[in-house]
């Protein structure tokens, strides 16, 4: 493309500078001619005059001519460059769209990945909730149980020391009735 850019604008160069001296030869007749005309120092004939005002107008239309084709041609090199960014727009569009399309697709993948741990981690959430209520029951049961021994003791506590304030009355009474050397 870049070469056929540089191509189309030498072109576009020589085809400006030929028509520049293409219309230079009739356009500078023209005005000789007219210029003899007008001062009266060569024989005029109408068909003199005829052709040399139609030499002026094929000088001046081969004037406009030129610029018609300079401005064609700078056209055409303005839709030239046009043309080479649109292509090189739309293949980093379409670049930006592949690494759209591949970052959609991991982000996809590590989605499900994340699922699978999301329910692996669910799953072990839910029987360190299950274990956490186990152990909280057995503490219960066994503040329970420790509230009962607690129980227990000041019960055998308090008959303990019920035992031993019987135990003298016990004492004096079994030992003065068995006592053979009182008799």
């Amino acid at each position: 493309m870049a070469v056929a850019q540089g191509c189309r604008s030498v072109l576009t160069a020589s085809t400006t500078s030929s028509l520049a001296l293409i219309m230079s030869v009739p356009f500078g007749a023209s005005l000789l001619e007219m210029g003899a005309l007008g001062t009266g120092r060569a024989a005029h004939s109408p068909g003199d005059v005829g052709k040399a005002q139609l030499l002026a107008i094929l000088a001046i239309v081969v004037v406009l001519l030129a610029l018609i084709l300079r401005k064609i041609s700078e056209e055409m090199i303005s839709h030239e460059k046009l043309t080479l960014s649109h292509e090189a727009l739309l293949k980093q569009v379409k670049g930006l769209q592949e690494e759209y399309n591949r970052m959609s697709n991991e982000a996809k993948e590590s989605g499900a990945l994340s699922r699978a741990e999301k329910e692996t981690l669910l799953g072990r959430v839910s029987a360190a909730e299950e274990a956490k209520r186990s152990a909280e029951t057995r503490v219960e049961a066994m503040i329970s149980q420790a509230k009962g021994m607690d129980k227990e003791y000041d019960r055998l506590l308090d008959e303990n020391n019920k035992l031993k304030r019987q135990l003298p009355q016990f004492q004096s009474s079994h030992l003065g009735y068995g006592s053979k050397k009182d008799m």
